[in-house]
């Protein structure tokens, strides 16, 4: 991800930033959703799904700043 968005050029490195935090963030949502629910630790458990309430907000930050592009 890193490459592609170091070769970017200007007029596509937004897009191409946008998407790629768009699938960090997913996978992130993805990971820490699979902990809240099937995790061994009740702890952790809760710390996941706090993780998930901020991670789906910065998902529809996201969202939004793409539809500003």
């Amino acid at each position: 991800m890193l490459e592609e968005i170091k070769q970017a050029d200007a007029g596509a490195i937004d897009a191409i930033y946008l998407r790629h935090q768009r699938t960090a963030h997913d996978a992130a949502l993805a990971l820490h959703r699979a902990y809240s629910e099937h995790g061994d630790a009740e702890s952790l458990k809760t710390a996941a799904r706090e993780i998930v309430t901020v991670v789906e907000m910065h998902r529809s930050h996201l969202d939004k700043l793409g539809s500003q592009a």
